[in-house]
């Protein structure tokens, strides 16, 4: 198996280990280059990710500002996330793709007023 490939398969099981067996939250903040939203060109620079997982290529994330499902390219800079790539994840992944879609809809219920516009 390649390297990148043994990378992108991480990044797709990483999302399934979102806490400990006691019930707690194991995060971590990982720093990167800031990259532009593609969807409301917020620049985001920051990952949260389970405790022992690094991001990588392929990883999931959501935009916190507009609440799209994107996915970080080689270079680590931010991209949307393909129908065919949200459709791959239902089939194959439903419990990740569950736990993004909860994610998504948790940032929608933040309260919007105080935040700036960046498109």
């Amino acid at each position: 198996m390649g390297e990148a490939k043994r990378r992108r398969d991480a990044a797709e099981t990483a999302g399934q280990i979102f806490t400990a067996k006691d019930g707690t939250f194991l995060w971590k903040d990982d720093r990167h280059k800031p990259s532009p939203c593609p969807y409301c060109g917020a620049p985001l620079d920051t990952a949260t990710s389970p405790e022992g997982c690094s991001l990588v290529p392929g990883a999931w994330t959501v935009c916190l500002i507009c609440t799209q499902i994107l996915k970080y390219n080689n270079d680590l800079t931010l991209r949307a996330a393909t129908t065919t790539e949200l459709k791959q994840l239902d089939d194959t992944h439903p419990p990740f793709a569950n736990k993004m879609r909860m994610m998504q809809r948790a940032a929608q219920l933040v309260n919007r007023r105080d935040l700036p516009s960046y498109g």
